[in-house]
């Protein structure tokens, strides 16, 4: 019975607005202490956060910070563009393009950047745990 209220939660993540893991109620204990993962997105081109939205697991839920790289390099200084996002593979891979588009715009206009032309754009992405009796109290059993 588990799994489907696991299923609803999950399907209602970052589908009409992003939803940021600060926006999540404490209660739910969240655990993010999984190794990061970094997927490179080519030039806000809306394919790749279909990829990388679709090729997700259907069971669990990933948080995502957005991060523009000029060297590639992780160890190298980065520019986070937001808080930690919440994704799942039903998640809207426009909503969250738009969203870190968004940042990414916000970000130049802030630091007072005319544009960068050499750029990458990585997700750093994480599986994140859940209690799942705090989602069956929260949902319903």
């Amino acid at each position: 019975m588990y799994k489907m209220n696991l299923r609803f939660f999950l399907k209602h993540i970052s589908i009409n607005e992003v939803t940021l893991l600060s926006d999540i109620n404490k209660e739910l204990f969240i655990d993010q202490s999984g190794k990061s993962h970094y997927n490179e997105i080519n030039n806000f081109e809306m394919e790749y956060f279909y990829n990388f939205i679709t090729n997700l697991n259907s069971n669990s839920l990933y948080t995502v910070i957005p991060i523009i790289s000029i060297k590639n390099n992780y160890n190298e200084p980065y520019m986070v563009l937001s808080k930690s996002i919440l994704v799942t593979k039903y998640s809207s891979y426009k909503i969250i393009q738009y969203y870190i588009y968004s940042k990414y715009l916000k970000s130049l206009e802030d630091f007072g950047i005319d544009g960068l032309e050499d750029f990458h754009l990585i997700l750093k992405y994480k599986k994140a745990k859940l209690d799942i009796n705090q989602i069956n109290k929260k949902f319903g059993k």
